[in-house]
């Protein structure tokens, strides 16, 4: 059988991995990120590498509009997804982070498929739940020996943690983002009623990147991380409250306590948000990514709750839609 197009096709798509979506998905130097981490796991794991290859060729073919992309991408998939359940029906502790990774970019797959049922991505956060529930990662997060095993060093461990605590909150972002148009859900659910648990959680995955690259890791990228710390930190604030105005719809009798505690999350967050655009450079656009999804999450909870849409647009809410604007343009 053939093969010089499909191996072209995974060279192009390590490039447009590293030249192109990584610079999409975050502000982080590529060289540095998160999604060099991944791409290092997968060139030692050909599950990750898989879907890793699925995701990025999708997103070009998404771009270019090229089917033949789009065919190797779910070929790519298959083969990673048949050796994600293989993986789980003998999951043991040391694997645990290869299989969040692999359930992340699962989601950054089928999140941008074409015509994917809303089913499927809420089978996908429910299967997300019990693997985390079932091996208790959540603790193993927030436990600083938990996940030590024998096969790994001290310095391993270490990292293993923060980087285990990054995957559950990326997957959480992801989550979240799919509630919105009815699907997924589960486990951004889970973690949003276990708030203190949450942001233990984050706490673990801010130095995942200076576990990760231990002394390698360049002073400037250590202060990069510190200067951003406050944004990050507030965008995770936000995943929660996300959340709960996805719920706001079939909560029933609950109705009231829900919308009750948004607004009291809103009220709380408020401050915060009129003081993080002050930094500046990576840190600006950060902050202006915060303030936008704040001020949108106000409208999408005031769009939620009215019931009768002739009414006037109350100022607070036509002041969120004007800041929107402004920093947009």
């Amino acid at each position: 059988m053939r093969r010089e197009t499909p191996e072209l096709n995974e060279h192009e798509a390590l490039r447009h991995y590293q030249t192109t979506y990584s610079l999409y998905r975050t502000t982080k130097d590529p060289k540095w990120s998160t999604h060099k981490v991944l791409l290092n796991l997968g060139a030692r794991d050909i599950m990750i590498m898989y879907l890793l290859l699925a995701v990025s060729l999708n997103d070009y073919s998404l771009r270019g509009g090229q089917s033949t992309s789009s065919r190797e991408a779910e070929n790519h998939f298959q083969l990673g997804a048949q050796l994600l359940i293989t993986r789980m029906d003998f999951a043991v502790d040391g694997n645990t982070i290869a299989i969040m990774a692999a359930f992340f970019f699962i989601y950054l797959y089928v999140s941008k498929r074409k015509y994917t049922a809303p089913q499927r991505l809420s089978q996908l956060s429910r299967r997300i739940l019990d693997f985390v529930r079932t091996h208790d990662l959540v603790f193993d997060c927030v436990d600083s020996a938990s996940i030590c095993h024998q096969s790994q060093t001290e310095e391993t461990a270490v990292y293993s943690r923060s980087l285990l605590a990054r995957l559950i909150m990326w997957i959480l972002d992801e989550d979240v983002k799919c509630g919105f148009p009815g699907s997924g859900g589960d486990f951004a659910r889970y973690l949003a009623q276990r708030s203190t648990k949450t942001k233990a959680i984050y706490d673990a995955s801010r130095n995942a990147l200076g576990d990760y690259w231990g002394n390698g890791y360049p002073h400037s990228q250590m202060l990069d991380d510190d200067q951003n710390s406050t944004v990050l930190e507030f965008l995770w604030a936000l995943m929660p409250l996300w959340q709960d105005i996805n719920d706001l719809s079939g909560v029933g009798g609950n109705y009231d306590t829900l919308k009750s505690q948004i607004e009291q999350r809103f009220r709380t967050l408020e401050e915060h948000s009129s003081t993080i655009t002050k930094p500046r450079p990576r840190i600006l656009v950060n902050a202006d990514y915060d303030v936008v999804l704040f001020n949108a999450l106000r409208v999408y909870q005031f769009r939620s709750t009215i019931s009768d849409m002739r009414i006037d647009t109350p100022p607070e809410i036509q002041a969120s839609l004007k800041i929107i604007l402004t920093i947009i343009q």
